[in-house]
């Protein structure tokens, strides 16, 4: 069984599996999936994040690939650290998500294809974070908006910023809050 919540992440009700990403709220997803990556050992999430080198050898002047009866101890290790990311990231797609990054032959290029298309290039980042942090300085109270609607509507900008790069310390962020929700 699956449960779904308000966030847009499925997970199972164990910490053993990986947030569920269904091509919303890719975010939060992306934070809660880097924690669940890097619990299944740091060298999963490395390999997620920048890729493995593939056991190559020289014939004929030529650089091949190894069969995988020829990997030393180390390549089989590294190998096997590479199969394991493979399988924790798609593990963690909904099979709308799993298509689109399916063809891709590592876990580096499948995540590198969920970041672009979910968070755009560089270009894109920067348009997206100038949006927020308008959205930051001019952040009030909606009308008939509780405390807690405010607050975690304040708290996605926040993390969405994180996620750009830009961050404010905490003690700037409550005096932000706390000023905006004053205002009212």
């Amino acid at each position: 069984m699956v449960y779904l919540n308000t966030i847009g992440c499925g997970e199972g009700p164990s910490s053993s599996r990986p947030p569920l990403f269904d091509g919303t709220n890719f975010v939060t997803w992306k934070l809660r999936f880097r924690i669940y990556a890097r619990s299944q050992g740091v060298r999963v999430w490395m390999t997620i994040e920048d890729g493995v080198v593939i056991p190559t050898k020289t014939v004929d002047d030529i650089i091949i690939e190894k069969k995988v009866s020829e990997y030393n101890t180390i390549e089989e290790k590294r190998m096997n650290i590479a199969a394991k990311a493979e399988m924790v990231l798609t593990s963690a797609l909904a099979e709308k998500e799993y298509k689109r990054v399916n063809n891709f032959k590592s876990a580096q290029e499948m995540w590198d294809k969920l970041v672009v298309t979910y968070e755009g290039t560089t270009d894109i980042k920067y348009s997206r974070m100038d949006t927020l942090i308008q959205e930051y300085e001019k952040f009030k109270q909606q009308e008939g908006e509780n405390i807690i609607n405010m607050e975690t509507r304040f708290t996605r900008i926040i993390d969405e910023l994180s996620q750009l790069r830009k961050s404010y310390t905490q003690m700037k962020r409550t005096e932000e809050f706390l000023n905006h929700y004053l205002q009212v």
